[in-house]
């Protein structure tokens, strides 16, 4: 499970297709979601998948499906992060670090806020020293392992939630997290 914090999305320019992996957003730019569909409709009638849009080269999306993507004109940065991480960081941020009772981690705040609270936490956090794996064996023999975090990994985030801050301030937009 992870958590990626990011702004609201913004002006849609345009859907494309993708299967899913990174590289998988196809160039097609349709102007709305409902035409968007009806091409996905008309390709998996015609060959009963809609893998042939495909661009990733992955073999199984070549007869898998596509979605559905918007795509945003000025597109939000995005951390994602573990829970776990996720649950630190909100910390270091000064809101609630705990799932609430239906075991959602998510929530929003104002640009400002949000800033102001990565910069504190920039200001007053020592500088990371990591956390080691630890590994425990459970009932039965279960083994469970925790796989810590890394020297300067809350400093790296940190650093790159500043830079969401910065974008979600200049474009007046509020920051959340999900």
């Amino acid at each position: 499970m992870s958590i990626t914090f990011s702004t609201p999305i913004g002006e849609i320019e345009g859907f494309a297709f993708t299967c899913g992996h990174d590289n998988g957003v196809t160039e097609h730019r349709i102007g709305s979601y409902d035409d968007a569909r009806a091409l996905l409709q008309t390709e998996r009638d015609a060959h009963g998948h809609t893998g042939g849009l495909a661009i990733c080269g992955d073999e199984y999306c070549a007869y898998g499906p596509m979605f559905i993507r918007a795509i945003e004109a000025d597109p939000s940065p995005e951390v994602n992060v573990s829970n776990t991480n996720a649950m630190h960081l909100l910390g270091l941020l000064g809101f609630p670090s705990q799932a609430d009772e239906d075991g959602s981690l998510s929530g929003s705040t104002t640009a400002e806020d949000f800033l102001g609270r990565v910069l504190l936490a920039q200001a007053v956090n020592p500088s990371d020293a990591g956390v080691p794996v630890t590994e425990t064996v459970g009932e039965g023999g279960a083994v469970l392992i925790a796989m810590g975090r890394r020297v300067g990994y809350s400093d790296d985030r940190l650093a790159a939630l500043r830079e969401l801050a910065d974008f979600a301030v200049d474009r007046g937009r509020d920051v959340q997290w999900c």
